[in-house]
Parts: structure tokens; sequence; C-alpha cells
């Protein structure tokens, strides 16, 4: 693929720089610095998308603009008032960025980016529907979960779980303790020197083609609602 990598320290330099100056004045005085991160993490998102569509046949190859999510904030319920987030970030899923389906998640953001995938916080019909086919299919869940290379690179599910069964589900079920997950997601972690060396983008497909299959089961999960 044409690796931008080795490019995206322009976009680590922004947000930093950001960060410190997150207001509308400096914002708009920089206009052209946020234009030129832009670029370069649009043009990673378009790379990395022509690259998950010759593996995952499931997603649409979109503009990229249709996966990546706005850089300005919605203050009017929260306490934090910064007019602007701190980082990039790009959901590609079969539902584009925020159809409810799981995808690849990739977030730039100094020593916060990371490759993600998965559910977060699914709304309470799609959470059930997740848990219900956790158990029906545990041992297929366990087996995907627990594979080399997901564990290699994602230590397995972010811990967002519930401390006791949720309720409706059968406590004494043996796998159980797979329904009490709030969110189905997984992340991979990197710091600023890895985002910028040349094999970022390499590493970020590395993390997506190990999340495909269980992406893939949360999906066919979610998508037994509307079969009903």
């Amino acid at each position: 693929m044409n690796d931008v990598g080795n490019q995206l320290d322009t976009v680590i330099q922004f947000l930093n720089e950001l960060e410190r100056n997150n207001n509308r004045q400096w914002f708009l005085e920089n206009r052209e610095k946020y234009d030129s991160a832009k670029l370069v993490f649009e043009q990673f998102v378009a790379n990395l998308l022509q690259e998950i569509v010759s593996f995952d046949s499931e997603i649409i190859p979109e503009k990229p603009s249709k996966y990546i999510f706005r850089i300005y904030r919605d203050t009017r319920f929260s306490k934090d008032k910064d007019p602007y987030k701190n980082n990039f970030g790009a959901f590609i899923s079969p539902a584009g960025r925020s159809g409810g389906l799981a995808g690849y998640y990739i977030h730039i953001e100094s020593g916060k980016s990371m490759a993600a995938g998965g559910v977060y916080m699914p709304q309470p019909e799609v959470l059930k529907a997740i848990r219900t086919e956790v158990l029906f299919k545990h041992e297929l869940f366990s087996q995907l979960i627990n594979e080399p290379p997901f564990v290699q690179l994602f230590g397995g599910l972010d811990d967002i779980a519930l401390s006791r069964p949720p309720k409706g589900f059968p406590p004494d079920h043996p796998a159980i303790h797979l329904a009490r997950y709030k969110s189905y997601v997984y992340t991979r972690m990197f710091d600023d020197s890895a985002v910028v060396a040349t094999d970022f983008a390499n590493e970020v497909l590395t993390s997506f083609r190990a999340m495909k299959q269980l992406n893939h089961f949360l999906n066919n999960a979610i998508r037994l609602i509307d079969e009903k």
C-alpha cells in the first residue's frame, strides 16, 4: 500500500499544539495546519480502506469522509467546553461510522493512539442480542478471543464488564462470564514513535485482520435482531 506512516508526524504535531490551544481563535489562526494534518489523515484512512476491502467483503469502499469523525466537539451536555477533539478518528464498518455494527477503528492522538474494533456501549436491544449469541455459541466465541494472534495483539476483550451476571441471563451458564460485558471492544495501543514509523500502517492492518472474524461474529448477532 502507499504508506504515509512517516507523514503522520504532521498529525501528531498539530494535535499536540491543539491540545495546548484548544480554542476557536487559535484554531482559525492555524487553519492551514489543521487542513494539512487532516489531508494526511484522510489519505492514511483511504489507504487503510483500500486494504480492508481486499480482505473483508462486508466493507464498502466509500470515500474516507464517510468513515472519519469530525474534529468538532458537541459541548451542549458536557462540562468540558473545549470546542475541538484532540484526536483524529475513523470507524470503518459495514454501516459507516455511526451505524451500530462492529468495525475497524483508527485513532490518532498523542500518547493515546490505537487500533480497535468491536461494538462500544451498544443500545440495550443490541447488547442483549450479542450476549444471547455469545452464550449460544460460546465455544466459537471463546475460540475467537483466544486465538494466539488476537491475544498477542489485544490481550483479550477490554475490561468493560458487569461485576455480576446480567439480568435475564442464566447465572449458572458455564460461559456466563462472557455475557457480562457492557461493550465488546478490543484495543491495541501505540505510542507516538510507533505512529510516525514507516511500518505503522502495516501494524494497524495486522491488527484489523486479527479482529475480522470477531467483528463478523458480533455483526451476525446484531443482524439477528432484524430477522425476529
